[in-house]
């Protein structure tokens, strides 16, 4: 019996940056040692509270306590700087890390009272953008699929160039399909479609809508979509594969009853 797999969400790959900017960086066990044994030492002698440090020092500590996912003590730098540094530049970058390690915690509500605090002041930023984006995978993660569904399509408005906006489609696509609004998901396959045409976002949008018709049973629905991400030829760089695609077409003609096909 073919066993079809829930699809991954396209906002979530394998390997995932756990911030942007200056915190996206790998800081190694030497580094790490040095900040744990600076906060500390300041510790002892701050009656084991962290003082106030400048505020790139700590945006550099939380960053090294992230990138080693130690997401407390990240976060305790952020929480410190925001309360004393709260018109500082690095403000958006404190809030989104804060959210992301939630999300790395999978507490993800906490997470989304976190970037929702992004939206408005930090619109415009890379960390607002991002924040959006992660807000809409936190729904998800929680069942929410009709708000996150509401979130992606807020971001492909707000952030039509955005560095998510192909994922922002498929995610929309998803979101609708496990929510079983496939009108909405057919609609949003045929935007996409006609945004990322002939690209390998195309190919993404046809798989999805193939493995739904398949899921309805929609048999030859399912072997024409299938020809058509076979006519497309755009493979490099999708979640598809030719030979997927041409075992699921045949799969849909053996369960139409067109076993010869």
């Amino acid at each position: 019996m073919l066993r079809l797999q829930r699809p991954l969400l396209y906002i979530v790959p394998a390997v995932l940056a756990l911030s942007i900017g200056a915190s996206s960086q790998t800081f190694n066990d030497s580094v790490l040692k040095k900040v744990t044994q600076e906060d500390a030492d300041a510790k002892a002698a701050n009656q084991g509270k962290l003082p106030t440090l400048p505020a790139a020092d700590h945006l550099y500590r939380a960053d090294v306590y992230q990138s080693n996912r130690l997401f407390s003590e990240a976060r305790e730098h952020w929480l410190v700087f925001l309360k004393n540094y709260p018109d500082d530049i690095g403000k958006a970058r404190a809030l989104f890390g804060i959210g992301r390690g939630y999300m790395w915690e999978r507490d993800f509500a906490k997470a989304i009272e976190w970037f929702d605090k992004l939206q408005p002041n930090h619109s415009g930023t890379k960390e607002g953008r991002e924040g959006l984006a992660f807000k809409g995978a936190s729904h998800v993660r929680i069942g929410k699929h009709l708000e996150a569904a509401k979130i992606y399509e807020q971001y492909t408005v707000m952030y039509p160039t955005g560095e998510r906006i192909d994922s922002a489609h498929l995610n929309i696509i998803d979101a609708y399909r496990e929510a079983g609004r496939y009108r909405e998901a057919n609609d949003w396959i045929a935007k996409t479609r006609n945004r990322f045409t002939a690209t390998s976002t195309e190919t993404n949008a046809l798989q999805a809508k193939l493995r739904m018709e398949l899921h309805r049973g929609l048999w030859n629905d399912a072997a024409s979509t299938a020809d058509a991400a076979l006519m497309l030829n755009r493979f490099q760089g999708s979640m598809a594969t030719v030979d997927e695609i041409r075992y699921l077409k045949a799969y849909a003609l053996e369960k139409a009853g067109r076993q010869k096909e």
